[in-house]
């Protein structure tokens, strides 16, 4: 079984990603429905944090707009958050979207906090 948002995988018995809270899908019926544009997005930076409660909240916001995202270093900001925080990415065509959802979103430093600047350029990785 896999989520349909964040693709993270689970056993057979589990039904709902714990992230995302949405029903998780068989595993072969998602690989048939990635279709090459999927395959060939580009993600980019759009937000980062070490604050536990930002990232929850970042989470929500752009689950409300229904903006795809992956979450770069969530499960490895426990070990080390002063070295590596968080980071939000969303394919690069909703990025100025993810970008006006959050430009009211004040990140709470507990370590480093970035909001992208309207003048800086997107970070692809």
């Amino acid at each position: 079984m896999i989520c349909p948002q964040c693709r993270v995988e689970y056993r057979d018995e589990i039904t709902q990603c714990a992230d995302c809270h949405i029903p998780l899908a068989d595993s072969s019926a998602l690989e048939n429905d990635v279709g090459a544009d999927e395959s060939e997005a580009v993600y980019v930076s759009v937000i980062s944090t070490s604050n536990f409660g930002d990232i929850a909240l970042i989470k929500s916001l752009l689950d409300a707009e229904g903006i795809a995202y992956f979450v770069d270093g969530e499960n490895f900001n426990t070990i080390s958050p002063w070295i590596q925080p968080v980071r939000f990415l969303v394919r690069e065509d909703s990025f100025e979207k993810a970008r006006e959802v959050l430009s009211n979103f004040d990140v709470h430093a507990i370590g480093p906090s970035t909001n992208v600047d309207d003048d800086e350029e997107p970070r692809t990785d």
